[in-house]
């Protein structure tokens, strides 16, 4: 059934949140004289107050767990759906631009089942590659971090994934500590947006925001008497476009 998107599976059947399902139309094949299974779209069970309590159920007069769309076409009642659960790992290569730039690496790991509630993930990133001056001296950069993300389906194939997150951002600079390392921790917000080329590949952009604080430390954790932004100025909003790949 539709509206919502709904089937006869449940507990007894191992449903847990976002376990992913793919949607079939029999097509007549008229030079075969049989139907055949067509891919419409792809669905996943909502979260956990939203699947049905069936283990107790004898017949087939049982209640319905609900799911939602997250790429294809429009979906009719009657369609057929096939479970075929993902490993929940989503990898996005990505370039930023802004005061903080360079290049971006970030894996999203899907909670769902774990936790019932739906497209709910913990994140971890690497990025750098970008370079400032102090004093006329060039730093390049090297950041990890992690943090959670939440999705909401926008439309069939269009999700916006606002996040939260912290890290660490590190380099090395001769006019400071004689190049010694240096790193300062920040907190990080933002949203992306990933449209579907397929139902396991999207592109993706987003917008966020560095915000470094506290004072720069070494390798040691002695610290120092500026801040981050007092040495390289990199606070701010920045852009992201990428790709991503869905295992």
């Amino acid at each position: 059934e539709t509206r919502p998107i709904r089937a006869k599976i449940g507990l007894k059947e191992g449903l847990k949140t976002d376990f992913r399902f793919f949607v079939y139309e029999f097509v007549y094949n008229e030079k075969t004289g049989k139907p055949e299974p067509k891919q419409r779209g792809v669905i996943r069970a909502k979260g956990k107050s939203k699947i049905v309590d069936n283990r107790k159920v004898a017949t087939g007069d049982m209640g319905t767990s609900q799911f939602y769309q997250v790429a294809g076409r429009k979906l009719e009642p009657g369609f057929i759906l096939q479970q075929q659960n993902d490993l929940g790992i989503e990898v996005l290569l990505a370039g930023e631009a802004g005061a903080t730039g360079g290049i971006l690496a970030r894996a999203d790991y899907r909670l769902g089942r774990f936790v019932g509630i739906r497209a709910l993930f913990v994140y971890g990133e690497l990025g750098g590659g970008d370079s400032k001056e102090y004093q006329n001296e060039t730093s390049n950069f090297l950041r990890y971090g992690g943090g959670l993300a939440k999705g909401f389906q926008l439309m069939r194939n269009l999700e916006l994934r606002p996040y939260a997150g912290a890290g660490m951002e590190q380099t090395t600079n001769d006019n400071i500590l004689g190049g010694e390392q240096i790193n300062s921790l920040y907190v990080r917000f933002g949203a992306n947006l990933a449209l579907n080329l397929k139902h396991n590949f999207q592109i993706c952009g987003g917008l966020g925001s560095y915000n470094y604080f506290g004072y720069a430390t070494d390798s040691d954790g002695n610290t120092e008497n500026l801040t981050w932004n007092d040495y390289f100025d990199k606070s701010g909003p920045a852009a992201m476009f990428g790709v991503k790949v869905m295992f």
